[in-house]
């Protein structure tokens, strides 16, 4: 099965001062060997990294944390990472935060620009794919 990538919007433009400090990413999953492996993947390119296995722990989070792009997996567990990310998008202090949804049914591919994710990336997918994806909207 091809990997599949899809964008909504061109990522935005960055100010100076923006580029200047670590970036932030936060990663919401239920498979601990998925955020274990992005945390060190991410760590190791420089940025701060916050992951969580709960979409309700990752909207608490936001605020404290304040993450420069939220990656965030469609199932996790019994909650609806969609519902999150719309959850998200429309709060006026977030919805700037580039989503990036990830999900192993490619047919929620189809419908991510209905919850407002930014992209939307089909597992399996390579961390060199996810950090390219990540990076055009930082």
């Amino acid at each position: 099965m091809a990997l599949q990538l899809r964008r909504l919007t061109e990522p935005p433009t960055g100010f100076a001062s923006n580029a200047m400090r670590t970036k932030k990413i936060l990663v919401v999953d239920d498979e601990e060997d998925i955020l274990v492996s992005m945390k060190s993947w991410f760590l190791k390119k420089g940025f701060q990294v916050a992951v969580t296995r709960s979409c309700k722990e990752a909207v608490a989070i936001l605020n404290s944390f304040q993450p420069d792009i939220i990656c965030l997996d469609i199932n996790v567990g019994t909650e609806d990472g969609r519902q999150t990310c719309l959850d998200i998008k429309s709060q006026a202090a977030y919805q700037h935060i580039p989503v990036i949804l990830f999900s192993a049914n490619p047919v929620n591919g189809q419908s991510y620009t209905d919850w407002k994710a930014d992209a939307f990336l089909e597992k399996p997918f390579s961390l060199r794919q996810l950090s390219s994806l990540v990076q055009s909207y930082l």
